[in-house]
């Protein structure tokens, strides 16, 4: 189900590795990872990472393949807001110094 769905992430240090729930917002409704936006137009949306057992690491946001930004993983959820456009695609990536630790799926803007 979890594959059929996109709500799938990948960890590199194997079951021990970091955990993740990643979701878009936008107008109040929220949409899990590997969901598909609808998006007529410019579209404001508030993306949240909740990042488990990485303490210390670092989160990167990627829009379109590009890091829109980075911070570190604390104990709380992440957030980062962007404007997006039809065709967009918004993922997270944790690293561990060099070393990377997890890829999350992205969620998607319908064209």
């Amino acid at each position: 189900d979890g594959l059929k769905s996109g709500r799938v992430y990948i960890r590199t240090r194997g079951p021990q590795g970091p955990t993740l729930e990643f979701d878009a917002e936008v107008d109040g409704t929220s949409y899990p990872m590997g969901a598909v936006i609808p998006a007529t137009g410019p579209t404001r949306i508030r993306l949240s990472a909740r990042v488990g057992r990485a303490e210390g690491q670092t989160l990167w946001w990627v829009r379109n393949g590009a890091v829109t930004g980075v911070q570190p993983v604390g104990a709380g959820p992440a957030e980062h807001e962007v404007d997006a456009a039809p065709g967009d695609w918004f993922s997270v990536t944790v690293t561990d110094g060099p070393d990377v630790t997890l890829i999350g799926n992205p969620v998607y803007l319908r064209r």
